[in-house]
């Protein structure tokens, strides 16, 4: 796909040389944007809290969030989807039972995909989990954790 980019500048010595750079900048954050990087998650005995606030703009606006086991990654354990604009700071879990409404939301809304039926999950202690994000344009961060005993 391709952008047009129109400026009006000022004729200085310079300025188009900034317009440029800042455009160079924009293009290569959304080429990097599509990059696999790692999800930053903090995780220990009995909680992991899922940063996606470095990821992006401040809430960060997500698509997608799913816990999956590391040795079963089509199997989720718990999974949502974001209606319209679902943003949020990061995503805290705990050892044991999880809430699906306990989702930190600081605008939009979200549905719970999985479980469906159930209004809760349970993570457990010792098992490997990886936690993926999606943002509006596909791409997703991934990132592992488990809770220690």
């Amino acid at each position: 796909m391709l952008h047009t980019f129109v400026a009006l500048v000022q004729d200085k010595p310079g300025v188009l040389t900034r317009v440029a750079s800042v455009i160079l900048a924009v293009e290569l954050c959304v080429i990097c944007s599509g990059c696999n990087r790692t999800l930053p998650i903090d995780s220990g005995k009995n909680q992991a809290v899922i940063h996606v606030e470095t990821l992006g703009e401040y809430p960060t606006t997500i698509e997608s969030f799913a816990v999956t086991r590391v040795e079963q990654p089509s199997t989720a354990v718990f999974s949502i989807k974001g209606v319209d604009t679902f943003q949020t700071w990061n995503f805290k879990l705990s050892s044991g039972v999880n809430q699906t409404s306990s989702i930190n939301t600081a605008h939009g809304e979200y549905r719970v995909t999985f479980p469906a039926t159930e209004k809760t999950f349970v993570l457990q202690k010792g098992t490997p989990y990886k936690a993926t994000v999606c943002f509006q344009h596909h791409s997703c961060h991934s990132g592992t954790f488990s809770f220690t005993e």
